[in-house]
C-alpha cells in the first residue's frame, strides 16, 4: 500500500487506500486469466509468474494506469489473501521503497533504477525485477514509468523503515 510519503508497506495485504491505490474490476482491466491464475498458481512460483508478467500487454492495462504528482499510484487488478497483481504509474523522479513484501515486477514503459542492499542497476522496458524487503525503485527517466507487479507478504523483514 502506498502512503503520501511514497512508501509501500508490507505485511498482510490490506485493503487499498485512495488516491494512491485503486481497485478496478478485473474484467475492465485485463482478461479474467490473471485472476484465475492467481487463484490456482502459488504466488511464490516465481518462474511461472515471471512468464505471466512478461505476457501481459501494456494495452490491456491502459484503463488501470494512473499518475499522481504526490507519488507513485497503484491499481490492484487481481487479489487473493496471499497475493495481488498491481499496475503502478510513476512520474519522473518518483521513487518508493518496498516494505515487507516479496514479488516480481516487469517494467512496461520508462526507465528506472532499482536499488537494493548493495545493488543499483538501471531497468528498462521488459526487465523483470525481484521485489524484496528494502528494495527501492525510482523513475530515473524523463517520461512516465509503468510497472506490473506481483506482490506477496514477505517472510524476511528488511531492517529498513517503510518510508523512503
Amino acid at each position: 500500500m502506498a502512503s503520501s510519503s511514497g512508501a509501500i508497506s508490507g505485511g498482510a495485504l490490506p485493503a487499498p487506500l485512495l488516491p494512491f491505490v485503486e481497485t478496478l474490476p478485473v474484467e475492465t482491466v485485463v482478461s479474467e486469466r490473471l485472476a484465475g491464475l492467481l487463484e490456482r498458481v502459488p504466488a511464490h512460483d516465481w518462474c511461472h509468474w515471471e512468464g505471466v508478467l512478461a505476457d501481459v500487454p501494456l494495452a490491456a492495462l491502459t484503463p488501470a494506469i494512473r499518475f499522481d504528482p504526490r507519488g507513485p499510484t497503484r491499481c490492484v487488478i487481481a487479489r487473493t489473501d496471499e497475493a495481488e497483481i498491481v499496475v503502478s504509474g510513476w512520474l519522473p523522479g518518483q521513487g518508493a521503497r518496498f516494505g515487507e513484501i516479496d514479488g516480481r515486477a516487469r517494467i512496461l514503459t520508462g526507465q528506472g533504477v532499482e536499488e537494493g542492499f548493495a545493488l543499483e542497476r538501471k531497468v528498462w522496458p521488459g526487465d523483470l525485477l525481484t521485489l524484496a524487503p528494502g528494495t527501492r525503485l525510482r523513475n530515473a527517466g524523463a517520461g512516465m514509468m509503468v510497472v506490473l507487479e506481483l506482490r506477496t507478504p514477505s517472510e524476511q523483514p528488511s531492517g529498513f523503515p517503510a518510508s523512503s
